[in-house]
Formats: structure tokens, C-alpha cells, sequence
């Protein structure tokens, strides 16, 4: 009886591991499939990413971290378009508040293995109207795909507050032009996909 349940089992098995062979094969063809349908970026095109950092008045302020980057439908990072803290001293150990940004293992770190904070960083800013533009490459310097990313602008400040304002977007051909929202001290955060200058 044993011998017949070990068949029974490996036949099991057997039908088991072809049908997710079979499965893995079907999928592997349609994304060859769509994959051929894919445009990409198109590179006379940049996107244009508007913000402004509000000072609140009163009390001791802090200029604040910012993070702009790229994320594709799924939430996997794809590209840091701009990365302004204070990268000596003290300072790096503040940029966990970038919670976001900083979750992921690949975006602090670099998906090459380098060290984005010290290759993309600059200094934090003051209080102002600021505007950083991606050139629809990823952190490879590869063109995306055309497709839907999200666009992602985070700030937080020292004795101060954390924003995050985060939306879905379509990249076509087109030019287009999109108003992303506010949160808190980072106000009016838009999009415009334009011709590179």
C-alpha cells in the first residue's frame, strides 16, 4: 500500500511541477510579447518635478531633508532624482527620517552594489521654490520603459514634521502636466513632462 501512495504521490508531483513549468513558460511568452509592444522614455523628453518647502514660522528651524525619486507601477524604485541632507557629521544619521526613501535596501545602498547617499546627495536647502528634473533613465543610466511611475517627494525636517506626497502618473509620448498635491510644509508639488532643454 505504501509502494501505491509513493506512485500516487510522485505522479502527484510529477503532474505538479510540469504544470508550473508549463505556467512559467506562458508567462515568460506574454511578457516577451509585451515586452515588444514597450516603448521607451523618450529621450527628447524630461520630466520637470515643481515643489516648494513652506518655513513655519516661530521656533528653531532646521533646513529639512529632501528625497525626489521614481518608482515603477509596483513601488520598486527605479531612479533617486534628487537627494538634499547634511552629509557630514551628524547629519547621515538623520536621513533614516526619509522613511520611504530610505526603506528599501536597493535605494540607500544602490542597485550596483555603490553607495547612492554619497554619489546622488547635495546639500539641504532653505525654504523655497525648487524644481528637479529626471531624464527618464533609471539609476543604471538605462531609458524606462513608457508606463505608469509613481513620482515621489519626501521631506522631513529636525524638530519638525515629515510630508509625503507620492502619485501615479502615466508616461507617454505626450507632454503632460500634472498637479501631485501637498503635505504639510511641502506644498504644490507637480509634474511636467516637457521638451528637454
Amino acid at each position: 500500500m505504501s509502494d501505491q501512495k509513493s506512485r500516487y504521490l510522485s505522479r502527484r508531483s510529477f503532474l505538479t511541477r510540469t504544470g508550473a513549468f508549463a505556467a512559467t513558460l506562458m508567462v515568460g511568452r506574454l511578457a516577451l510579447a509585451q515586452g515588444a509592444k514597450t516603448s521607451k522614455f523618450n529621450s527628447d523628453l524630461e520630466m520637470a518635478i515643481n515643489f516648494e518647502i513652506q518655513q513655519t514660522s516661530g521656533g528653531r528651524y532646521q533646513r529639512p531633508y529632501v528625497a525626489v525619486w521614481i518608482e515603477n507601477a509596483s513601488g520598486y524604485p527605479v531612479r533617486t532624482v534628487s537627494l538634499w541632507i547634511e552629509n557630514s557629521g551628524k547629519g547621515l544619521r538623520y536621513v533614516r527620517e526619509l522613511r520611504r526613501w530610505y526603506q528599501d535596501e536597493t535605494t540607500r545602498s544602490g542597485k550596483d552594489g555603490g553607495d547612492l547617499i554619497s554619489t546622488v546627495s547635495s546639500s539641504t536647502r532653505n525654504a523655497g521654490k525648487y524644481t528637479v528634473v529626471w531624464d527618464g533613465k533609471n539609476d543604471r543610466k538605462a531609458l524606462v520603459d513608457q508606463g505608469e511611475y509613481y513620482i515621489c517627494v519626501e521631506e522631513s525636517r529636525e524638530h519638525g514634521p515629515y510630508q509625503l506626497v507620492r502619485k501615479k502618473v502615466t508616461v507617454g509620448d505626450a507632454a503632460l502636466k500634472e498637479t501631485l498635491g501637498s503635505d504639510g510644509e511641502l506644498k504644490d508639488v507637480s509634474i511636467e513632462l516637457r521638451k528637454r532643454k
